[in-house]
């Protein structure tokens, strides 16, 4: 099988999606799946860089392809697009891959690059898979947008589908519930590398660091998790995640640590490589993941962080959400908290850092569970469901 991958963001990046996107597709072709990923380049970025970046093995199944993004013709008046250029740039690639053995799966997770080679589908009798990480008509009815135009647009996308993978159940009941497709709609979750056994800890520092990792948008919910530091007198908060450059949303955390007198006990790490994230995580004595009562914190993520605490074997404080539900339990893999509510989430940290036994026990079984969501059981489920589609 010959699967394409066209991605619509330059490699490497810091982003989630690039990491989850570069770890599906190696998996993929670990299990035997001809893997063409198809995304925009970084500078003078090669191959080997992203291999090198993210850590990944390569082997023969796997063909890496960086196309340029954006292309400025002098001769040209108007300004191409970056989308447009790694549009035809991709088409062309594709086209050329089709008349050297075939094409026979294109697989996405953009709604533009769905809706650009839609017809490239038909052209070259492919089958269609469309990953859904976000419905934004959803976001819309939560915000007031224009909810009409973009399920719409979705609907475009999903129905030139032959399969539909989406990384949740709460998220699938709804894609099923809005569009009533004619077509499979699976589950498979994001995934993680798990090492063979459950990471050594660091000794205990005091006092405690509560790690989080990850973005800073408002869904994330860590300003819930500042608001719980001034209840937690005794402990640090280390966080690691951002962007590069001047971020606003940084900067209004920033000024509310200052606001609630926990500034001097929170550690900004900024944006760590994969291999710097060891000693951070074998070093804190809780890990959060403190989602809002969001759309995108309900339905829409399936978060590689929450994972890697998983895979690293950490006691785990998360919202209690359906998007957490799906991976962690109460009392046995985690403490769920209800979300927003900084007071709850204060109080299951603080009963970890006060039960070194509970913390043991619910470590160790997280490390257990994160065997679930392994890439290659990712790869399995995706190559499990495309081999139905010609059975």
């Amino acid at each position: 099988m010959r699967l394409v991958y066209p991605f619509n963001l330059h490699l490497p990046s810091p982003h989630a999606r690039s990491v989850q996107v570069a770890n599906t597709c190696q998996a993929l072709a670990a299990a035997g799946c001809d893997t063409w990923l198809l995304a925009g380049r970084t500078g003078r970025s090669r191959p080997h860089d992203v291999l090198d970046r993210y850590a990944l093995p390569g082997g023969p199944h796997l063909h890496l392809r960086l196309l340029r993004m954006l292309r400025a013709e002098p001769w040209h008046r108007i300004r191409l697009t970056r989308n447009a250029v790694f549009f035809d740039r991709c088409r062309r690639l594709i086209e050329r891959l089709a008349r050297r053995g075939g094409v026979d799966v294109l697989y996405c997770r953009d709604y533009e690059i769905a809706h650009a080679f839609g017809d490239l589908v038909f052209d070259l009798d492919a089958r269609a898979v469309f990953e859904v990480h976000t419905l934004r008509s959803l976001e819309a009815e939560e915000e007031g947008g224009d909810v009409e135009a973009l399920r719409r647009d979705e609907r475009r996308a999903l129905e030139t589908a032959d399969l539909v993978v989406v990384t949740g159940e709460a998220l699938r009941e709804r894609v099923e519930r809005l569009f009533d497709l004619r077509r499979p709609v699976v589950t498979v979750p994001n995934g993680v590398r798990v090492p063979a056994e459950r990471p050594p800890r660091a000794p205990r520092r005091d006092p405690p660091v509560v790690l989080y990792v990850g973005q800073f948008q408002a869904w994330k919910g860590v300003q819930n998790l500042i608001r719980a530091l001034a209840l937690l007198p005794r402990a640090r908060l280390e966080i690691v995640g951002g962007v590069s450059g001047r971020d606003p949303r940084r900067e209004s955390l920033e000024a509310l640590a200052a606001e609630t007198g926990v500034a001097a006990r929170i550690t900004w790490a900024g944006f760590l490589a994969p291999e710097q994230m060891g000693d951070r995580l074998r070093a804190a004595a809780v890990a959060v993941h403190p989602l809002a009562q969001t759309v995108e914190g309900r339905l829409f993520t399936s978060p590689l962080k929450l994972l890697e605490y998983m895979a690293a074997g950490l006691p785990i404080v998360a919202s209690d959400l359906p998007s957490t539900r799906q991976i962690l339990s109460d009392e046995q893999t985690a403490l769920l908290v209800p979300p927003d509510d900084p007071q709850a989430l204060a109080a299951a940290v603080r009963r970890l850092l006060d039960d070194p036994a509970l913390a043991d026990r619910l470590g160790a079984a997280a490390f257990e569970a994160a065997g679930r969501f392994s890439w290659d059981e990712r790869a399995r489920k995706i190559l499990t469901a495309l081999s139905s589609l010609t059975s």
